[in-house]
């Protein structure tokens, strides 16, 4: 590996060399993040009901948050509102309307997880877009 290499360069050399597709490679590292974020509510959902308890390994971080966190820090730079939507006035594949894509992406699968596992009701299902956040900056 070399210092010089792009995130791009690297991601390409890995992908060939292990002979996977980009968009497997994709598939499975959202489903690991979504499969985290799910056993964590559960795990969350239980305590709750009969604490348990502490054990080593017992508090798992949720990576899907740390995730969505990371993503929305990077596509909302210099922005007062939350809005995954592609930014019209940047390129389709720039980094911040791709951080966007990947955020509607890992949201989608996040709740289609949760409606796997039960943790959400169906009868909870709302198709309309979701209310807009203010971010407020210290």
């Amino acid at each position: 590996m070399s210092h010089g290499e792009s995130d791009e360069d690297i991601i390409r050399r890995e992908l060939d060399q292990s002979d996977v597709d980009a968009e497997r490679a994709l598939a499975v590292l959202l489903a690991t993040l979504v499969g985290r974020h799910v056993d964590c509510e559960r795990r969350k959902r239980d305590h709750l009901r009969r604490p348990l308890a502490p054990q080593p390994g017992q508090d798992r971080p949720d990576a899907l948050t740390a995730a969505m966190d990371a993503l929305h820090q990077g596509a909302h730079r210099d922005s007062s509102t939350f809005d995954v939507a592609p930014r019209p006035d940047l390129a389709a594949d720039d980094a911040i309307n791709v951080q966007r894509m990947l955020m509607r992406v890992l949201i989608q699968c996040q709740l289609a997880a949760e409606r796997r596992a039960g943790l959400v009701d169906d009868d909870d299902d709302d198709d309309d877009a979701p209310p807009r956040m203010r971010l407020v900056n210290d």
